[in-house]
C-alpha cells in the first residue's frame, strides 16, 4: 500500500445467514473518509474506492494456533473469470480459483479467527 496506514475492518455480508467478512483499507490522509479498499472490480485486482462485494473478504484458519495461524483469504465475490482466494507468487498479489498451495496462506500479524 505505498506506505499508508492500513487497517482491517469487520462487516456483514448476507440477507437471511449473516457472514462476517473483512475490508483491508489504506487510508492516504489527505482527506476525510479518503480510505482505498484493497480488493477486485471483477477484472483487475487492485486499490477500490468503495467496498464493494470484490472488496470484502472472508478470512479462515487453515492450520498453526495462537501467533502461528496461518489463514486463506476469499473474495465475498469471486472475479468474473471464477478466482476468489488472493494468493502470491513470490513477487505479485493475484486471484486463484482454489487454496491449492502456500501461496495461498497467509499470517495475519494480531489476527485471530473467533
Amino acid at each position: 500500500f505505498s506506505g499508508a496506514t492500513c487497517s482491517m475492518e469487520v462487516s456483514q455480508l448476507g440477507t437471511t445467514t449473516t457472514t462476517t467478512v473483512y475490508t483491508l483499507q489504506a487510508n492516504n490522509g489527505t482527506a476525510p473518509n479518503s480510505s482505498l479498499y484493497f480488493g477486485h472490480n471483477g477484472l483487475a485486482l487492485g486499490m477500490q474506492t468503495t467496498a464493494t462485494a470484490g472488496a470484502k473478504w472472508k478470512i479462515k484458519r487453515v492450520g498453526g494456533s495462537g501467533n502461528s495461524s496461518w489463514f486463506t483469504v476469499q473474495a465475498a465475490a469471486p472475479q468474473d473469470t471464477g478466482e476468489r482466494y488472493l494468493s502470491s507468487n513470490g513477487s505479485t498479489l493475484q486471484m486463484v480459483s482454489t487454496p491449492a498451495t502456500v501461496n495461498e496462506k497467509w499470517m495475519i500479524d494480531g489476527f485471530y479467527e473467533k
